[in-house]
């Protein structure tokens, strides 16, 4: 092979300049040769101003069949809240555990596979995760491991990459008053849309519930009196 690329490197390069191209951008889109990679598909913008709500999908793309995946995700839980984790989109089907949010880590947990005769071969999505921005800042988002397994009946795990997203967390934005004068928004106050899908719902009432177990965190005391308890609830339930 090499020595056909030095005897025609210039036909190669002049005449068949299309076909080099191609090649090229058949390699991009197939992520590095064939690798299998995970990867975060950003739906908004990379800049997140504190207080507002993204979403980013956790795809896979892979050249080789696939019908498992398992993964530790890593963010910054002091930056970003994970508001909803949505499994609408995924191409997966058996569920081997729950999705589990392990907020004081910061680690966002998942494992499953799928029935489709022939398991996956191209792009999927995983995950969607929705997250707020909680005060300014870079934030990184990354894989702290991943496995992946062929769909050939061996159990073998694939050869796999991984990549990480960023984003830059900005300042609540100014209101503007009459007369174009500029004010800092007021101070935040805890939403009762805990999941931030602009709604409250029962859904909420459970996010709650489960965090009177835990630490106190003010995002979840709805009547600023400096614990999280039943008048919170009682907060919740009147507005859904």
């Amino acid at each position: 092979m090499k020595h056909f690329v030095r005897r025609h490197k210039k036909k190669i390069i002049t005449g068949h300049g299309v076909i080099v191209f191609a090649l090229l951008a058949s390699s991009a889109l197939n992520f590095n040769g064939g690798t299998t990679t995970v990867f975060f598909m950003p739906q908004g913008s990379a800049k997140i101003p504190v207080g507002q709500t993204t979403s980013v999908d956790i795809n896979i793309n892979t050249e080789t069949a696939v019908n498992a995946v398992g993964a530790t995700v890593k963010y910054p839980p002091d930056m970003v809240q994970i508001v909803s984790i949505s499994k609408e989109k995924t191409f997966l089907d058996l569920w081997t555990e729950d999705t589990a949010i392990r907020e004081d880590d910061g680690e966002i947990h998942f494992s499953g596979g799928t029935l489709k005769p022939g398991g996956l071969k191209g792009t999927g999505t995983i995950l969607t995760i929705s997250l707020k921005a909680l005060k300014p800042g870079t934030v990184h988002i990354f894989f702290k491991d991943a496995e992946i397994y062929a769909h050939n009946g061996t159990g073998l795990v694939v050869d796999r990459d991984t990549r990480s997203i960023s984003y830059e967390v900005t300042p609540p934005t100014t209101v503007s008053a009459p007369g174009g004068v500029s004010h800092q928004p007021q101070p935040f106050t805890p939403s009762s849309d805990l999941n931030g899908d602009g709604r409250v719902t029962l859904i909420d009432v459970s996010i709650l519930t489960f965090r009177l177990l835990g630490s106190y965190d003010p995002r979840y005391d709805l009547d600023v009196n400096g614990e999280i308890g039943l008048s919170d609830i009682s907060i919740l339930l009147s507005k859904i």
